[in-house]
């Protein structure tokens, strides 16, 4: 509260002692000054409706008030004096009286106020003044009607300034009892007609009544930090001007709006007025609980630092595990490559010597077609024994033919085998090895999701200080998941080591088949042999 407001406090409470005090009585009229008024609070009815009309000068709040008691806007001798001389405000001090609403139902009380922002600059007198008949004459209201231009688009700096007062005045329950009124506000049919067609074709223009209390609304809860969502009312006195009272129009809305204005007042549970020394006290409570929840605050942050430290340490630990697994899976990987290259090595090799092996045959069959030709040569004379001679060697060719096929297409198939037991090794380690990666980058993305939701819950603390229970189980529960996922990738990389131990007992049981082979080889070379020596004897 700044130096301004308390002074006015002080000499509030000074003229209060002084009041109470003084001595004599006054009579009590209908209309009742603030100057003049000595009924205590106690002699209004709790159950009597009481509207407190508030605001600016200019604003229309004495016309407004005739017109709520069911009086014209600029009637002679109102109940509420009404003039028209620019910033000067006519009302100069509290007055209420009691009246059917609207000239013909219940009964209403009617508070009217003088104006906020007057340009005899005696806003300090007038608000002492305002306070005093408040507390000591009226107590209680159902409402408060703050009644602004509905030519404002904005709130200026003495509307705010007076909204500020009124908080400080009244505290902040007032909110719960505020009702935003917009005077000036025409339903002339024209006028409505130019507003509905603006929204329609061109709605960025758009000026109507959800246009000025969405506006409004959102300017009063971004600069006083306040969450409630205020009604509002359009009620424009002109509508109950004589020359005005037979446009249909205009009455059905001024009805509708006022009607709007009655129901919120008679479901409102009364307001009280704050003496000064309620509004000090008031002030000293939100002082110390504001300083309270800051050291809450400040004390759970400093241990949702410590908490995330400790977090941030397993968090480090278990990615160094991570990254262990990982140097043993390349490690791995690794020895896979090598032996595999050992293995197309040693085949390569056999395939060389079965090639040589072939080739030998190749020329042993050549030097037989030779020494054949040879013999053709030299033994012309004799038929039978050429006859012989050629059955022998159609024989010796198709015995060789034969077997040459027969090993060319045994080591086809032992080829062909080996290549697909090799694929299938091949495909089986790269998806194990592509599901271990997978369950590392899908882990450390998990760690980057928990340190963004703990930087994100360090925010938050502030307001929401319970939640910090409920994350610390989140992380445990997260630090099993990894933990978990841990063990996993440990049973994956046992699986790979058997895949690699299978990959060793195949190239034993490859090397027995190639020694087969060799033998084979062998066998076939030493027939050959023997053919030949059968041949050049």
């Amino acid at each position: 509260m700044d130096i301004r407001l308390l002074t006015k406090f002080l000499v509030l409470a000074f003229l209060s002692l002084c009041t109470t005090s003084a001595t004599g009585t006054s009579s009590s009229p209908s209309i009742i000054p603030s100057t003049t008024s000595s009924l205590p609070s106690t002699t209004i009815s709790k159950e009597l409706t009481t509207i407190v009309i508030i605001g600016p000068t200019g604003s229309g709040k004495s016309s407004l008030a005739n017109v709520l008691l069911g009086e014209s806007p600029l009637c002679q001798n109102c109940t509420f004096p009404v003039c028209s001389q620019g910033m000067h405000s006519c009302t100069k001090e509290t007055s209420m009286t009691r009246g059917p609403w609207l000239g013909e139902n219940d009964l209403v009380q009617v508070v009217d106020t003088p104006g906020f922002g007057d340009s005899d600059n005696d806003d300090s007198e007038l608000v002492d003044e305002m306070m005093t008949v408040l507390n000591k004459d009226v107590g209680s209201a159902n409402l408060i009607l703050l009644l602004i231009k509905g030519t404002e688009t904005r709130l200026g700096g003495e509307l705010q300034q007076m909204i500020r007062e009124m908080r400080a005045l009244f505290g902040e329950q007032m909110w719960n009892n505020l009702v935003i009124g917009v005077s000036f506000w025409s339903f002339k049919s024209d006028v409505v007609d130019y507003r509905r067609n603006t929204c329609k074709w061109s709605p960025g223009n758009c000026r109507d009544e959800e246009w000025f209390s969405k506006s409004m609304l959102n300017i009063l809860q971004e600069k006083f930090t306040m969450k409630y969502d205020l009604p509002f009312v359009f009620l424009d006195s002109w509508a109950k001007h004589p020359m005005n009272i037979n446009d249909e129009e205009q009455k059905e809305k001024f009805n509708i709006e006022s009607q709007k204005l009655w129901l919120l007042a008679k479901e409102a549970k009364p307001f009280d007025f704050m003496t000064v020394n309620d509004v000090l006290e008031e002030n000293h409570v939100l002082h110390k609980r504001n300083a309270e929840l800051e050291d809450m605050i400040k004390n759970d942050i400093a241990e949702l630092k410590k908490a995330t430290q400790k977090h941030e340490s397993s968090f480090n630990l278990v990615h160094s595990e991570i990254e262990k697994i990982s140097d043993k899976s390349k490690q791995s990987d690794n020895d896979f490559q090598l032996k595999l290259k050992q293995i197309n090595t040693k085949f390569t090799n056999v395939e060389s010597k079965i090639s040589k092996d072939i080739s030998k045959v190749e020329e042993g069959v050549s030097d037989l077609k030779e020494a054949n030709e040879n013999h053709e040569a030299s033994s012309k004379k004799s038929d039978i024994k050429d006859k012989e001679l050629l059955e022998m060697f159609a024989k010796l060719n198709s015995s060789t033919t034969s077997s040459t096929n027969m090993i060319s297409n045994d080591f086809q198939l032992k080829f062909k085998q080996f290549d697909r037991k090799l694929t299938n090794v091949e495909s089986k380690m790269s998806t194990d090895i592509s599901k271990v990666e997978e369950g590392v980058s899908d882990f450390t993305q998990q760690l980057i999701e928990l340190k963004k939701d703990s930087h994100s819950l360090q925010k938050s603390l502030s307001t929401e200080i319970q939640e910090r229970r409920n994350l610390n189980s989140v992380f445990r529960k997260d630090i099993s998941t990894t933990k978990s996922g841990v063990a996993q990738l440990q049973t994956q990389s046992a699986v790979l080591d058997k895949a690699v131990s299978f990959i060793n007992q195949e190239n034993i049981g490859q090397k027995t088949g190639l020694s087969k082979l060799g033998t084979s080889v062998a066998g076939l070379t030493k027939d050959i042999s023997t053919n030949k020596n059968g041949i050049a004897q």
